[in-house]
């Protein structure tokens, strides 16, 4: 499965996405390791949507 911005997947046939830790995001989608998170950014998590913006590109 391939993830979206600001999860990965690291185990095989995961059927779900891990969001990174707080603080943290994925350049691209398609990350599979938690090493992929790196600092930048910012989320905020609302019911029903989140929101990323971007404070390093």
């Amino acid at each position: 499965m391939e993830c979206p911005v600001n999860t990965y997947n690291d185990q095989f046939n995961q059927l779900t996405c891990k969001p990174c830790p707080i603080g943290t995001t994925t350049r691209a989608s398609g990350s599979d390791e938690l090493t992929d998170c790196r600092p930048g950014g910012l989320e905020i998590v609302i019911p029903e949507l989140t929101l990323f913006i971007s404070t390093d590109y």
